[in-house]
């Protein structure tokens, strides 16, 4: 008798902390979720936008750019300077075809660009707005604004993200032979949201796991640098590139990267490209000595954190690759949407019930 008494005792503490810690999760996955899932929503539809940058921002330049020859950046920094003498270059894009160059200037914190061509023997500046609001979204996503603390709101948002997934997955896993993948379309509201609130998530949770675990690492790895937006630092005179400097090792020539010290840094693409959107460098320094850094002889640790962003962005894959982010981003878009209905439908529902009593 003790002893049947004692496993009776032991099967009730058993379900009991089983309920518990269901009722646990379960408030878990509904609170945060309805706390923060404007956050989550407002970082996937940034994500989403960012995927398309280049092919938007090349659109945008298509528009402003095709002038009669080529322009030089030295040219192009000094004409940006005359039109606009309260800003700063900070970088200097390079067009594929060298008709235009892209000035990004900076005034505190915020960024403005202006692309610069020949046309009709004369020297034509543009705005370009396409690229300010994308360098926008760029910094909101990287948690930029949030000043010193922004990188670690995105180390929250990730653990809250790998919250709802392992939670989500944990209330559908008993229930999968049951209710299976599929969507009842012909149902009731509430019944339709949560079918997909529940496909939804369970097909997207591998990609929001690629999404968190790439975005984690490079967040972790801006942690480590100390890199947060800093207002530039003003020179007495902006450094006049070598325009004659030639990589034979490196690819096409993009970018100068102009250093508050007065040196400047090249971009080019790799050549070699041990990992996709791989870029060689050249930084020189004040006194014109160059210091180059190639790619291919990057450590096998800094390769494996090479395809982070590319991963991240689908920039990897191409366009299957941002058809994996959009996919990803519209999947974590949607499901606060549909996890809020359930909530505003349910919640009257409850009051009623308890007034009732």
């Amino acid at each position: 008798m003790p002893t049947s008494i004692i496993i009776g005792v032991g099967t009730l503490f058993s379900k009991w902390r089983v309920l518990t810690m269901r009722r646990t999760i379960y408030k878990f996955h509904k609170w945060l979720g309805l706390a923060f899932g404007l956050l989550l929503m407002a970082q996937a539809g940034s994500g989403v936008l960012l995927s398309f940058r280049p092919q938007i921002q090349s659109l945008e330049l298509a528009h402003h750019a095709g002038g009669d020859a080529k322009i030089g950046v030295n040219e192009a920094v000094t004409a940006v300077l005359g039109a606009y003498p309260q800003v700063w270059p900070e970088r200097a894009y390079v067009a594929p075809q060298g008709d235009a160059v892209v000035v990004r200037l900076a005034e505190n914190h915020n960024r403005r660009f202006v692309v610069v061509s020949r046309k009709h023997d004369g020297v034509v500046l543009a705005g370009l707005p396409l690229h300010g609001t994308f360098q926008w979204l760029f910094e909101w996503h990287e948690g930029l604004w949030w000043g010193g603390a922004g990188r670690w709101v995105l180390v929250f948002q990730a653990l809250l993200l790998v919250g709802f997934v392992g939670s989500g997955l944990y209330f559908w896993w008993p229930l999968r032979r049951k209710q299976g993948l599929k969507i009842k379309w012909q149902a009731p509201p509430v019944r339709l949201w949560y079918d997909l609130h529940r496909v939804i998530g369970v097909f997207a949770a591998p990609f929001l796991v690629v999404l968190v675990l790439t975005g984690s690492v490079m967040v972790v790895r801006a942690l480590a640098s100390g890199g947060d937006l800093k207002p530039p630092v003003k020179q007495a005179q902006v450094a006049r590139v070598d325009e004659a400097l030639n990589c034979q090792a490196c690819g096409r020539l993009k970018e100068f990267r102009f250093s508050p010290d007065g040196g400047y840094h090249l971009i080019y693409a790799s050549k070699s490209a041990p990992w996709p959107l791989a870029a060689d460098s050249i930084a020189i320094s004040p006194e014109g000595r160059p210091s180059p850094r190639l790619a291919q002889d990057a450590a096998s640790a800094q390769k494996v954190l090479g395809w982070m962003y590319p991963l991240h962005t689908g920039k990897a894959l191409g366009w299957f690759g941002q058809m994996f982010v959009l996919v990803a981003g519209l999947a974590l878009f949607g499901l606060p949407v549909f996890g809020g209905l359930l909530w505003l439908r349910r919640r009257p529902k409850k009051k009623a019930v308890a007034h009732g009593a």
